[in-house]
């Protein structure tokens, strides 16, 4: 769950422009750390933006048109601070609203709760108290994985079971192997009591050899096989 929500929070603060640290990767550093960010962006730092004077600062000679561009530079940066500090409580605030308040309380402040905590500081806590995936963890998701699928429910679910588990287990430093992976989504196929409507996408993949199978070839011959069995369906209904 902690995969998925860093994940969804970091897709959120790439949302939002910015041209802090090397400018492409926006507010990402609102959700990842610092050793992280450098990473992506090869050692150029991301430096929070400070908040600005409440009026710019005029030289005392200054020109009209310097005058101008000063007001300018001075919106510039309040606009830059106002942004930052928005997309920081707006993660913040996404965080708060999935997360129990037993996880979280402990970084509440007596007087001004979470108003001063980043969405970056209950991340870090909630990875380091909660982010280690115990053996019963990874023994659960196998289960999950392998629950059954079955039709109306979309196949696109049962992708999204495949890939979620797998992700979970490489994050718990168990990968579990792509043929294995393969194995378990085509047994919930076969095993949905609707082989004969699939019967011929399953005799295509076992046409493919084991060691040029992927996850694509997978999601898209049986989508379109799951589209014919609804043609199917939808024909028989009108007849």
């Amino acid at each position: 769950m902690l995969t998925i929500w860093q994940k969804e929070l970091s897709g959120n603060a790439a949302s939002v422009s910015s041209h802090l640290g090397d400018g492409r990767q926006v507010h990402l550093a609102l959700t990842i750390s610092e050793a992280e960010y450098l990473a992506i962006t090869g050692n150029v730092a991301f430096v929070p933006p400070l908040n600005p004077p409440l009026q710019p600062e005029q030289a005392v000679d200054a020109t009209g048109p310097q005058i101008t561009e000063a007001n300018r530079m001075h919106l510039e940066l309040k606009q830059t601070f106002n942004t930052y500090q928005a997309v920081n409580q707006a993660l913040r605030n996404l965080i708060l609203a999935a997360v129990p308040p037993v996880y979280v309380n402990s970084l509440s402040h007596g007087i001004t709760g979470f108003g001063n905590v980043s969405a970056l500081t209950i991340m870090t806590s909630l990875w380091e108290r909660y982010g280690t995936i115990t053996q019963a963890e990874l023994a659960e998701n196998i289960t999950r994985m392998s629950a059954p699928w079955n039709p109306p429910q979309p196949i696109k679910d049962l992708f999204l079971q495949l890939t979620r588990g797998s992700q979970f287990a490489a994050d718990g430093s168990e990968p579990i192997a792509l043929s294995q992976v393969l194995r378990i989504g085509y047994t919930l196929i076969a095993n949905t009591g609707l082989f004969a409507l699939f019967i011929e996408a399953c005799r295509e993949w076992r046409k493919i050899r084991d060691t040029d199978k992927n996850m694509a070839q997978f999601q898209e011959l049986f989508t379109e096989a799951e589209q014919y069995r609804s043609s199917l369906l939808t024909t028989s209904s009108q007849a």
